[in-house]
């Protein structure tokens, strides 16, 4: 009963994880996500930081970029490791 009871919990982790990483990427580009993170302003040096959330908005998008990196890592790295097993045993001329 407890192993399907931690079955149940990590199911949802998950899904809580993909509905936040959805719902991250949204507030960070959509239109106020870019003005509180002070995308909009012409110099990030003079923005009142009680506003502007320069810092965490940075922080928001170098976590996204660095997943989608992951990602295509992953993708990449699959995909010639696919390649490598299928040509395998077959003579290159």
């Amino acid at each position: 009963m407890l192993l399907w009871c931690s079955y149940v919990l990590f199911a949802a982790n998950i899904s809580i994880m993909i509905v936040l990483f959805i719902l991250m990427q949204v507030w960070r580009w959509s239109h106020s996500g870019q003005v509180c993170s002070g995308d909009l302003l012409v110099s990030k040096d003079d923005a009142d930081r009680k506003v502007y959330l320069i810092f965490e908005g940075n922080f928001i998008m170098a976590i996204l970029v660095s997943v989608y990196v992951i990602l295509g890592l992953s993708c990449l790295s699959v995909a010639i490791i696919a390649c490598w097993k299928f040509n395998r045993g077959k003579i290159v001329e």
